[in-house]
């Protein structure tokens, strides 16, 4: 079993798994003797930015080759996948209970991110505020337009 670490709001295996990587407070980590112990993400959880790709870098230190989470954004995974972590999103409940069904094989690698950035993405549209031109009178009108939202290229 190699190391795993599972995003926590806590430091040990009753704590609640973070749903966001980057941003969580911790990592639980369980080595291939069974031994727990805690990666610190206080730092990177205070930053404006890129928080997921220094919680990826402190990881790899630490020797981890397997992630449970809720959600990786894309940055953060491709720094895990470039230092060959593998990534499993979905987890959630406590630590303990996502580590189970880990073992278990009640989870599954994920293949991206959850938001993709990439240019051969398949657009997702959605429905926007857009600001429409309008045919008032006097200065220029100035009519909401529904506004289609979709992916920019």
């Amino acid at each position: 079993m190699a190391k795993i670490a599972v995003s926590s709001q806590g430091d040990g295996l009753d704590s609640q798994v973070d749903p966001r990587f980057g941003r969580a407070a911790y990592f639980v980590v369980k080595d291939e003797r069974g031994g727990v112990f805690a990666v610190d993400n206080t730092a990177a959880q205070q930053m404006s930015s890129g928080a997921g790709i220094q919680a990826a870098e402190a990881l790899a230190k630490a020797g981890v080759q397997k992630v449970l989470s809720g959600m990786v954004g894309p940055k953060a995974m491709n720094a895990l996948q470039a230092a060959g972590i593998e990534v499993i999103q979905g987890a959630q409940g406590r630590v303990a209970e996502a580590l189970a069904a880990y073992e278990q094989g009640r989870t599954a690698q994920a293949a991206s991110a959850a938001v993709s950035t990439s240019p051969a993405a398949p657009a997702k549209g959605g429905m926007g505020m857009g600001m429409g031109g309008g045919r008032g009178r006097g200065r220029g009108g100035g009519g909401r337009g529904g506004g289609r939202g979709g992916c920019r290229r």
